[in-house]
């Protein structure tokens, strides 16, 4: 006979999970205000808090800070929070030959990191191989076992599905080519998204102080092509169709250039992607045009678009900055689109180009031409920066494997050799 309802190991691990939320996106929490903000009783919410804290999930953070008033009478409110060496993660980003590995606590606070360059993005094995090696050397030298492993995110851009063997399974993407073999190398979970939604809920867990974090944001990845992001109520918007918030393909030019990938013409990708403003600052790069940076990279310079793009101190040759004026008004155009289409708290960019700090400021005065001081205030860099690209992995385990399970451990795992 069929079961309805909802068992008691469901239900716990929903309150559970409810209580990691809260305490997630707001820090340390009384529990008479978790109680309060949940709707569950005040008996039900101690019950449930002194077992996580049994099971060192959380902890008591002190007293609550009455901020400069004056205290009141009475028992002080005590605060308990996550704590953030419970359990520890791995974050795997595999994108353009270059696989990235880092391990972290539950807040993001790094314990070390491994990257390689890939011969052959096309030989998973070899691939799937070196994760493992990486994984497994950083947890011996921070001397944790695999009890200590709540599990592995691995993160990879929508341009690599086909080639590693990611194919559509419903409504959901099937990971299972990747995730399967490396759970059975490593003895611990290991889960799989996309990566620019994973670098957008990273920007939200990690870069941000408690009760700070924004609920609802774009997030754009800027590098040679332009991928995006959008968080609605703190989860991802895919879409019916997962292709949700396409910033780089919003049309800006009707009679543009026709972009390969979507097929439209004048997207903002055939305009001020990394390839399409390269190209243009290569194109005039000379003695003549680009003084300060022929100076600096002279004649035999392969690559002198992209690197005035990404270093500050090459930044400044009048020309250049003729070229990212024209840009930034095809850039505040789909800004203007993109706030009014969806409202967003913030609009986050990240990459290495928006880490050049002499560029973004003369973006920024550009864009000030276009866009009013409240719109100015939505755009923010990301908090996350390239070099650390694994956090993204890193919070795809958390949210998967420890939030939403209610910090409950998952023993269906033959433990391997640590």
């Amino acid at each position: 006979m069929e079961q309805s309802g909802i068992s008691k190991l469901d239900l716990k691990r929903c309150n559970r999970m409810q209580i990691l939320k809260l305490l997630r996106q707001h820090g340390p929490t009384s529990r008479i205000d978790i109680s309060r903000s949940l709707e569950l009783t005040r008996a039900a919410v101690t019950i449930i808090t002194n077992e996580m804290m049994e099971n060192g999930i959380l902890y008591k953070k002190g007293e609550a800070n009455p901020n400069g008033k004056k205290a009141t009478r009475g028992r002080k409110k005590v605060l308990i929070d996550i704590a953030p060496n419970y359990k520890f993660v791995f974050g795997v980003v595999v994108d353009r030959g270059v696989i990235s590995v880092g391990l972290s606590n539950l807040n993001g606070d790094v314990l070390g990191k491994r990257s390689e360059r890939l011969p052959d993005m096309l030989n998973v094995q070899r691939m799937l191989d070196s994760i493992a090696r990486h994984a497994k050397d950083i947890k011996a030298e921070s001397c944790l076992t695999n009890d200590q492993i709540l599990g592995m995110g691995l993160c990879i851009p929508t341009q690599h599905f086909t080639e590693l063997g990611v194919i559509p399974k419903g409504e959901k993407m099937d990971f299972t080519p990747l995730t399967k073999p490396l759970e059975e190398i490593l003895g611990y979970r290991v889960v799989a998204e996309e990566l620019v939604n994973s670098l957008a809920l990273a920007d939200i867990d990690f870069g941000y102080e408690e009760d700070k974090k924004p609920r609802n944001m774009v997030f754009v990845r800027y590098r040679k092509d332009i991928t995006s992001s959008v968080i609605i109520d703190n989860s991802i918007y895919f879409g019916i169709h997962h292709n949700a918030c396409q910033f780089g393909h919003l049309v800006v030019d009707p009679n543009g250039q026709h972009c390969k990938f979507c097929g439209c013409d004048g997207c903002l990708s055939t305009i001020i992607s990394g390839e399409a403003m390269t190209k243009k600052i290569d194109a005039i790069y000379s003695p003549e045009n680009t003084p300060k940076l022929f100076a600096a990279l002279g004649p035999d310079s392969k690559a002198p678009g992209q690197r005035v793009l990404n270093e500050a101190n090459l930044f400044g040759d009048p020309k250049i900055c003729d070229i990212i004026a024209d840009c930034a008004k095809y850039f505040a155009m789909a800004i203007i689109n993109t706030v009014r289409m969806y409202d967003p708290e913030r609009i986050v960019f990240f990459g290495k180009m928006f880490e050049n700090s002499a560029l973004v400021n003369f973006l920024r005065q550009q864009l000030s031409s276009y866009l009013d001081s409240e719109m100015l205030s939505l755009i923010s860099i990301s908090k996350i920066k390239t070099k650390a690209i694994y956090l993204a992995g890193c919070s795809t385990a958390v949210r998967e494997l420890f939030i939403k399970r209610g910090g409950l451990d998952d023993n269906s795992f033959i433990e391997t050799e640590d």
